[in-house]
């Protein structure tokens, strides 16, 4: 018996509607027989042919949406990049060079080293309606950055003798377009699960600069910077979460010749981050809630051997957060091509956090931190928006 079937190649209204004519006269002819607009079949064929059209045109369009070439959903690009292993940017920062002054006074024949104080990392200076961080410190005592780079320039202030009565004291730094944000996040019962997805609330996510876990949900202030920069409840970023190595460059150790001493450490705390279509920033967590060693510390405190049903123990994924514990996300937001701008406009002073070492005379302490001052000597390059579709 022949296999009763329409064209497989009719794709169209009008084709699949005469195909379904065809079909009954051919295999149905006592049963039908008018086939004319006014009939009730008539209203039936056009039922089913515009169902199937339909039906063809959503099969069309997702198969389309796999295909890199015909795809046009923004959804569906971010889903073909990220099988193709590309971690898609967002905005995208200018960098400036630029020359921040301060005056001091004289000791002896030279500058009070007490009063050559150190602006700390995240820093804001303004300029162009755009804000500008620092991202390390800038030690005015030291000839050189963080790179290990000589950057200091020291100019005598005289007096109308011709007598030093200060000094002006100048680094060349690179600045970074941006603001420096905290997130927080508390860590209920409910949120121990595998791969917890936590969202940034805003589009314009530069990055994220560090992630620290503290015991306790009642923080009523941010920790301090320092505190993100501690290796205390320190949760790293992976290119993926299968990797568990990351290099943790030596506190107050200085690069030289782009060569940054610190050491690989193998750590459970990771976590990746990715844009997702919205442009908002998503950060991923591991997906273990112990490791062998907690295991086998709680069963020598308890002597109750482990349940394995109450453990998820893809350790080589990272770990969970624990339960009755905060988050706290130090990101960044700016960038975009707006934060380009020219020479010599960043030029005003925002929140600057600046501290000195050794013993300092309030006043004069007062003066030295008025006495600050910027411009950059380079236009702000290096700033864009998202890749387009």
């Amino acid at each position: 018996m022949t296999e009763r079937r329409i064209s497989y190649t009719v794709r169209d209204f009008a084709a699949i509607r005469q195909e379904l004519i065809d079909y009954t006269r051919k295999y149905y002819p006592d049963l039908v027989a008018n086939f004319n607009d006014a009939s009730i079949f008539s209203v039936f064929l056009d039922l089913n042919a515009a169902v199937t059209d339909n039906l063809h045109f959503h099969i069309d369009r997702s198969i389309q949406e796999t295909v890199l070439e015909f795809a046009q959903q923004r959804s569906s690009l971010y889903n073909i990049a990220r099988t193709y292993g590309l971690k898609i940017p967002g905005n995208r920062p200018s960098v400036a060079v630029c020359d921040i002054t301060i005056n001091v006074p004289v000791a002896g024949d030279r500058p009070d080293l007490n009063y050559m104080g150190t602006i700390k990392a995240g820093s804001q200076f303004i300029g162009a309606g755009q804000t500008f961080e620092n991202s390390t410190d800038i030690v005015f005592s030291s000839q050189y950055n963080s790179s290990g780079q000589p950057n200091q320039k020291v100019i005598p202030v005289l007096d109308e003798n011709n007598r030093v009565k200060s000094y002006n004291i100048t680094k060349r730094e690179f600045l970074v377009n941006g603001i420096t944000k905290v997130f927080k996040k508390v860590i209920t019962p409910a949120d121990v699960v595998p791969f917890l997805q936590i969202f940034l609330p805003e589009r314009n996510v530069l990055n994220v600069t560090s992630i620290i876990q503290k015991d306790g949900i009642n923080y009523q202030n941010v920790p301090s910077y320092s505190e993100f920069l501690s290796t205390t409840g320190r949760w790293y970023e992976v290119p993926a979460l299968a990797e568990s190595r990351v290099f943790v460059p030596y506190a107050g150790k200085t690069a030289s010749q782009g060569i940054i001493p610190g050491v690989y450490i193998d750590t459970n705390n990771r976590y990746i981050t990715e844009f997702t279509p919205e442009n908002f920033m998503k950060i991923t967590l591991g997906g273990a809630n112990s490791t062998a060693d907690q295991q086998l510390a709680q069963f020598a405190q308890t002597g109750v051997l482990p349940r394995l049903n109450d453990y998820q123990n893809n350790i080589n994924l990272g770990l969970m957060p624990v339960a009755n514990t905060t988050l706290f996300v130090q990101y960044r937001v700016g960038g975009g091509l707006e934060s380009n701008v020219g020479v010599n406009v960043i030029n005003t002073i925002g929140n600057i956090n600046m501290v000195f070492a050794g013993e300092t005379n309030p006043t004069q302490q007062a003066n030295t931190l008025n006495s600050v001052s910027i411009t950059n000597v380079t236009a702000a390059v290096g700033g864009s928006n998202p890749p387009s579709i």
